[in-house]
C-alpha cells in the first residue's frame, strides 16, 4: 500500500502561487470593483492622500496574501468582499 504524500504547510510559506492568488483575487474582486457605487470611492481620500478605492483594493489583496502565508482557513469570497468594503459605509449613503 502506497501512502499519498501530504503537503505540510509552515507559517510563513505560501500555499498558493502568486499567479493563483492573483487569479483568485481578480475573480472575486472584479464584480465589486466594477460596480458604479464602489468606483465612486475614487472621489474620497483615505489615510492622508490615498483614494479610498486604491486603499480598499490593497487591503483586500494583502489580506488574501497574508491569510495564505499564515496558512489559516478562510472563506475566500468573504475575505475579499469584507476587505474591499471595510470602509465603504463611510462614503456611501443610501
Amino acid at each position: 500500500m502506497q501512502m499519498k504524500s501530504k503537503r505540510i504547510h509552515f507559517p510563513g510559506t505560501s500555499c498558493l502561487s502568486s499567479t493563483t492568488l492573483n487569479c483568485i483575487f481578480i475573480a472575486y474582486a472584479t464584480p465589486i470593483i466594477q460596480s458604479a457605487s464602489f468606483r465612486e470611492t475614487k472621489n474620497y481620500i483615505q489615510h492622508g492622500d490615498t483614494p479610498c478605492f486604491s486603499h480598499c483594493i490593497s487591503v483586500a489583496y494583502y489580506s488574501l496574501k497574508i491569510a495564505d502565508w499564515l496558512g489559516i482557513s478562510y472563506d475566500t469570497k468573504s475575505l475579499i468582499s469584507g476587505a474591499l468594503l471595510h470602509d465603504y459605509f463611510l462614503y456611501y449613503f443610501f
